[in-house]
């Protein structure tokens, strides 16, 4: 069912995460020398000036990428090795001083949680008799939101969850406390904006934008584009219009001086992630026998569905006006007598629990007199024509609310309330999010079992907000687009800022592979090299990779000679 490179997904997290790994990644190396280079923060601006950039007061503006977050946690090991601290470390042989940080308490971190779903990063603790990896949380880090001792000399400003909309709100960080660890009492209460500009940067990178989009992916789209009406917005798609607003602003408010350059980063596409592709949309891989019980199954639900509509509308009142005729019930019951039923009927065909005043043994009598009746040659002829004319309707008004299956790779069936049938099955261009995995895990091992009663699959089957339907791909991508544009435009329009592109590095990292300097990346979930355990954040020498193409944006744009890093030196998933 889920395909081979996935063997799995299956849940074995000590700790019910639903993040898991695949198979074992072994990359060797030898060890890479970098170009040797001369140093030098002398370069040229965007009109050919000659410039002395400043270096003494690097300030990274941004969220979990810039933090370090990774393998589900903000810990130290992570931050020790985000993008910032690298870049700024290899400008310290152009005069930049020891960059600070927010550093996390030693051990597992924090994920974002508060109170009883406080937990430490994930961790690869070895692999399953059946050859899969077993995935378990850490605990937390003792106090791991208490305020640091250097809230007034941090430099990398990177809050884990931080939306750029976010960003000019009064009182941030009395809601997020990865932000409240970096603010004095004094400044409890400022925007990220005010407390970014107060830092007086002499240079700057700035990474925001991506969680305007990712909160509504992650969560399937499910509060729509507006998002959660109670959290301002909260997992949903912040509008073009204010993106725009917000972004000059903030990006004015840093180079107002004249004299403060920065590098801005784009937003990738999030949907090529592993967090969204690691299972496939047809990774649902069925044999000859067991596809020809699944479609029976389904008919059998079709046929169930259609029966209990024509038990209710033409059984049920038939057999009550009988009652009534019998001088079972008074002709006064008859309404409520027939509702009372369908209630009972409906909430359990096989044995309808007695509502509304009435007796047991009336529902029982009602009971053996509709299955009496369903045996009857007319109304299985009307159950029969009845179920034809269903499917034909669904499948022209709801194309894969009646799933259809195959030898072989089929698509994924998802719960869906919208749908006539309860079903939804996906087709490509639609996404199954990794927070399903476990699920699927648990219907891979039902399926090859050989169970398929419908009452122990559909609890297994994936949720309107583990699935990205054609109409959310669409918003998503929209949304980066039009996002993209608005950066590409302000970049344009200020002779400051220069864009490290992102989005076309992901896009070469996910679709090609990468070698730099002798060390190969690919987006594949775990083996990959640059994805962390979360799905969504990198690894230490994904963050390195960044690093290294944004120093090389630099000095390809600025005439600059600033050294890169070694990814050799920094690790992928970490094994046991």
């Amino acid at each position: 069912m889920i395909p081979s490179h996935l063997l799995n997904i299956r849940m074995e997290v000590t700790r019910a995460y639903p993040i898991i790994g695949v198979l074992m990644f072994l990359l060797s190396s030898c060890d890479p020398k970098l170009d040797t280079v001369n140093p030098s923060n002398q370069g040229q601006d965007a009109s050919g000036n000659e410039v002395t950039f400043d270096f003494t007061n690097y300030v990274a503006v941004g969220n979990s990428l810039t933090a370090g977050f990774s393998d589900g946690a903000l810990y130290r090991e992570g931050q020790e090795s985000s993008y910032p601290a690298l870049i700024a470390e290899q400008l310290q042989a152009v005069g930049a001083p020891v960059f600070e940080q927010p550093l996390m308490p030693e051990g597992g971190g924090a994920n974002g949680a508060v109170g009883a779903g406080l937990e430490g990063r994930l961790i690869l603790t070895g692999f399953s008799e059946s050859g899969l990896p077993v995935l378990e949380r850490e605990a937390p880090s003792d106090n791991p939101y208490t305020a640091v001792s250097n809230v007034d000399s941090l430099h990398n400003y990177g809050v884990p969850g931080l939306r750029l909309i976010e960003t000019a709100a009064a009182g941030l960080g009395t809601l997020n406390p990865f932000f409240s660890r970096m603010l004095s009492t004094s400044d409890l209460l400022s925007s990220y904006q005010e407390v970014i500009v107060q830092s007086d940067p002499t240079f700057f990178t700035f990474w925001l934008g991506n969680n305007d989009i990712l909160g509504y992916a992650t969560s399937g789209g499910v509060f729509g584009v507006e998002g959660n009406p109670d959290l301002l917005g909260l997992n949903g798609i912040t509008s073009a219009s204010a993106f725009e607003l917000t972004y000059n602003t903030f990006i004015e408010n840093l180079t107002a001086d004249g004299q403060t350059y920065g590098v801005v980063m784009n937003i990738p596409d999030v949907l090529q992630i592993p967090f969204f592709t690691a299972i496939p949309w047809n990774s649902l891989e069925l044999d000859s026998a067991t596809a020809t019980v699944a479609n029976a199954t389904i008919a059998q639900l079709i046929r169930g569905q259609v029966t209990q509509e024509v038990v209710v509308t033409v059984v049920l009142p038939t057999v009550v006006a009988g009652l009534v005729s019998a001088g079972v019930i008074p002709e006064s019951q008859q309404e409520s007598l027939i509702l009372a039923y369908t209630q009972a009927y409906i909430e359990n065909p096989s044995m309808p629990q007695a509502v509304g005043g009435f007796s047991q043994d009336l529902f029982d009598q009602i009971t053996q007199i509709i299955n009496t009746e369903l045996q009857k040659d007319t109304v299985v002829l009307i159950i029969n024509q009845a179920t034809q004319n269903a499917i034909t309707e669904i499948n022209q008004t709801t194309p894969g609310a009646i799933p259809e299956f195959q030898a072989g790779a089929n698509g994924l069936i998802v719960q869906d309330l919208n749908s006539p049938t309860g079903l939804k099955q996906l087709t490509e261009g639609e996404y199954v999010l990794l927070s399903a995995s476990e699920k699927l895990a648990q219907l891979q091992e039902t399926i090859a079992s050989g169970g398929l009663d419908l009452l122990a699959i559909l609890p297994l089957l994936p949720t309107d907000a583990e699935v990205l339907d054609k109409e959310e791909v669409e918003n998503i991508e929209t949304a980066i687009e039009m996002y993209n544009g608005i950066i590409r435009n302000v970049v344009d329009d200020n002779e400051f800022i220069i864009l490290y592109d992102v989005y076309a590095d992901y896009e070469q990292v996910i679709e090609q592979g990468v070698n730099d300097n002798g060390v190969v990346l690919t987006g594949d979930f775990v083996t990959g090299g640059a994805f962390s355990l979360d799905g969504i954040h990198l690894t230490p020498r994904g963050y390195a990779y960044v690093a290294n193409r944004l120093i090389q944006t630099m000095n390809r744009e600025w005439k600059l000679n600033i050294p890169g890093v070694n990814l050799i030196d920094y690790r992928a998933v970490e094994y046991p």
